[in-house]
């Protein structure tokens, strides 16, 4: 993986598919942030902690790690139009622009906008996939939506397929920052 990482159709990121046959992850699928490809990116960081940051594999992880996330920020995140101009980021997979899926939401920066998208839909459940009108970058922008109208310029996959990342991410930011308004939320 750390061989190929700068050789795949975004550098810095992986394929969701890849041939078994060939050691070779740069031409197939789709390069997503979540659903069957968000373990790689939690475990990255999780290895380096495991193993205390000391020795070569842990340097390794770590550099992976920031490769992969630079080319998150620099590609796959931006600010969506949401009429409050709530201050959160979506995470979107390449080729796909806007659409968000319920097991991105393992970013810490992300945890807000899982909120954003349970709060916002019809039974208060994010869907499995949907999408987003999207900012030109990752600021605020100015929007106003007909009333009655949905936040969400696709509802892709109406699914709810009791995924834990929502919840865990607003654990998380929870137990980091100490914050009670997070237990609310969850």
């Amino acid at each position: 993986m750390d061989e190929q990482q700068s050789r795949t159709k975004l550098p810095g990121m992986w394929p969701v598919g890849v041939n078994a046959k060939a050691p070779d992850l740069t031409n197939e699928g789709q390069i997503v942030l979540g659903a069957m490809s968000d373990s790689v990116y939690e475990y990255l960081p999780e290895m380096y902690q495991l193993l205390g940051g000391a020795g070569e594999t842990a340097q390794q992880y770590r550099r992976m790690y920031d490769y992969a996330m630079t080319t998150v920020i620099d590609h796959s995140l931006f600010g969506p139009m949401v009429e409050d101009k709530a201050d959160i980021l979506v995470t979107s997979s390449v080729g796909a622009d806007g659409r968000m899926d319920s097991s991105g939401q393992h970013l810490g920066g992300s945890s807000q906008t899982a909120v954003y998208a349970y709060e916002d839909t019809p039974l208060d459940i994010m869907l499995e996939v949907l999408s987003m009108y999207d900012c030109s970058d990752l600021s605020e922008c100015d929007y106003t939506r007909e009333p009655g109208a949905s936040p969400f310029s696709n509802m892709n996959d109406a699914r709810y397929i009791l995924r834990p990342e929502a919840i865990e991410s607003v654990f998380h930011m929870y137990r980091i920052t100490g914050d009670s308004t997070y237990q609310d939320k969850a």
